[in-house]
Order: structure tokens, then C-alpha cells, then sequence
């Protein structure tokens, strides 16, 4: 399933913005300020701004609100969520012509890169929520790991944040009934 190409875009910023934060244990994939602009330069590479400890600081900040919205049981609840973001870095549509063809954007009107991304991101999953709910949105299912995903099968089957965890659970499983004693 295909959401469109920009909802597409947004939402999978989204995943990474929420997969970046350190849970169980692991280190946390926006650690400092030149993490944050690596991040940047793949995800937003048209930013020409600064990319500071402030802005660092505040989506360390918000990306546990965006990871509160990929948890949330309904799509109220993820609503308040992800409006309350878009509240606060002031969230605006702009009609764009970059690549010849006419299209909206989504633009913050906080400045800097952390409103950016959050603008982005956040509109990505209000637009998944607004068309589908809140289903679309897991967790994976592996013991090893706890990632977020946005599910774009037909009939929203996924239940892994990638092929690998997918593999590793099914290893794990065939290991687990190939030791046990037969009935």
C-alpha cells in the first residue's frame, strides 16, 4: 500500500525521528549535535540552516511524544498527541514548485531544523491516522527488539520493523520446536 509520496516521506521520517531514541539499553542515534546533522542531511537535505544544541535538545524532547503517538490506542488519542506538536511549532502548508510540478509542503513557523522535522514528521502520521487510524502504526514483534513501523501491507499483516528481526524470530522459533522432545 502506498499512502502517496509525500505522506510516504513524512511518515517514514516519522519512524526514523522515533527509532532514533535510546530504549532497552541502546545507545541513542542522536547523541550530539553532528549525529543530529547527519540525520539532517539524510532526511532533510534541502536545510540550509543551523542545526544547533537547542534544536538537538528539543527533538530528543519530541520525539517521545511522537513515540507516544505510534503507542496510542486510538485515533483520539493520537490526535491530541500529534496536534499538541503541531501546535507548537506552528504547522503550515505551503504550495511548492521545486521539482516543476505543484505540490504542498508542510513548513514550521518556529524556527529551526527541530520544528522542521517535528512539522514534517508529525503531519505524516496525522495524515496516516486521518486516512486509517491509528492501525497502520506498530511496534515490532521480535523479543530483541522494540522499533516503531508504519504498516503498508493490504491487509495490514506486518508485524516486524524489518527483515531481519522477522528472520531472527522465525530462526528463534524453529530452534525452539526442533529442541523440544516429540509428542
Amino acid at each position: 500500500m502506498d499512502f502517496g509520496g509525500y505522506t510516504d516521506a513524512c511518515v517514514l521520517l516519522a519512524v526514523d525521528l522515533v527509532n532514533s531514541e535510546p530504549l532497552a539499553g541502546d545507545p541513542d542515534d542522536l547523541a550530539d549535535v553532528e549525529q543530529l546533522r547527519a540525520f539532517v542531511a539524510e532526511h532533510l537535505p534541502s536545510w540550509d540552516g543551523p542545526v544547533t544544541q537547542t534544536d538537538l535538545t528539543a527533538i530528543r524532547e519530541m520525539r517521545g511524544v511522537l513515540r507516544q503517538a505510534f503507542l496510542a490506542q486510538s485515533a483520539s488519542d493520537a490526535a491530541a498527541l500529534l496536534n499538541g506538536l503541531l501546535d507548537r511549532v506552528g504547522s503550515q502548508f505551503r504550495l511548492d514548485d521545486h521539482d516543476g510540478r505543484w505540490h504542498l509542503h508542510v513548513v514550521a513557523a518556529q524556527p529551526g531544523v527541530a520544528a522542521a522535522l517535528i512539522a514534517i514528521a508529525a503531519t505524516g502520521m496525522a495524515m496516516v491516522v486521518a486516512d486509517h487510524g491509528v492501525s497502520r502504526f506498530g511496534v515490532c514483534a521480535s523479543e530483541t527488539c522494540i522499533d516503531s513501523f508504519v504498516d503498508h501491507t493490504k491487509n495490514r499483516s506486518r508485524r516486524y520493523c524489518c527483515e531481519g528481526c522477522a528472520n531472527v524470530s522465525a530462526v528463534r522459533k524453529h530452534r525452539a520446536r526442533s529442541s523440544s522432545p516429540a509428542s
